[in-house]
């Protein structure tokens, strides 16, 4: 049987099924996505994500309302035993589609980071972040949402990280002979640490103090291969090879 279309409810309206009789009432925003994109009718059947790794089978009652079959989830799915993150200086174009792109993958957490060679002119669009990952874990069938943190400085994030004795991180650098292969500090650390974290740099590189406050904080450096990336696209690669790894 073909897989239902699927459509990403906040958990905490989730929460309230239960006291509404297992219905869920519709925003205008997702009649207009199930009606016109997703062009399902009255007494069609629809799944419900919450990203966090919960789903539930519901009917389509009327154009606003859905009946959920049971408050229990049809099928939950566990987190991973180790979890994956990407901390990335905003640049100034192209981070709307790692976000997208990180979501359908498959990633846990995604940290904004300032830098001392931040780009000034890169914008902060927290809610199209936000849409844009519904629509990515809608469509890439995930059940498990991304968490998108708050921007903080890099130093303070590399602080509080190498507090956390659960936690590993990694800096990419493109310029370091001596950087080990993203892959090889992954499959070493993954027996180890709880999380693990890659942090992708602005496009004019990491300056030799945030690089030697990264060293004394066992911050290790790796290397995404030979090529000189946009931070944009070493996000993206860096996202595909921790869940390459995490997943063999």
């Amino acid at each position: 049987m073909a897989e239902l279309r699927r459509i990403l409810v906040d958990p905490n309206r989730i929460n309230h099924i239960r006291l509404a009789h297992n219905l869920l009432e519709l925003n205008d925003n997702e009649v207009h996505y199930i009606k016109r994109v997703l062009r399902l009718k009255v007494g069609d059947k629809i799944s419900i994500v919450d990203g966090g790794g919960n789903l539930w089978t519901a009917n389509i009652e009327d154009k606003s309302l859905l009946s959920i079959d049971s408050y229990q989830p049809s099928y939950s799915q566990k987190p991973h035993r180790t979890l994956i993150g990407l901390a990335v200086v905003l640049p100034r174009r192209g981070f709307d589609e790692f976000v997208r792109m990180a979501s359908e993958i498959g990633i846990d957490f995604i940290q904004v980071l300032t830098s001392a060679r931040s780009t000034p002119q890169a914008e902060e669009k927290w809610n199209r972040w936000n849409v844009i990952m519904n629509e990515a874990i809608e469509q890439s069938e995930n059940l498990w949402k991304p968490k998108l943190l708050k921007t903080v400085n890099f130093k303070d994030w590399l602080f509080d990280i190498s507090y956390k004795s659960e936690s590993a991180s990694a800096l990419a650098t493109s310029r370091y002979v001596k950087g080990k292969d993203l892959r090889s500090w992954i499959t070493e650390n993954i027996p180890i640490y709880n999380n693990l974290w890659t942090v992708i740099g602005p496009e004019g590189g990491w300056t030799e103090e945030e690089e030697s406050l990264a060293k004394d904080l066992n911050c290790d450096r790796v290397s995404l291969g030979d090529s000189i990336l946009r931070t944009s696209t070493a996000a993206v690669v860096a996202c595909q090879i921790l869940n390459e790894a995490r997943r063999n």
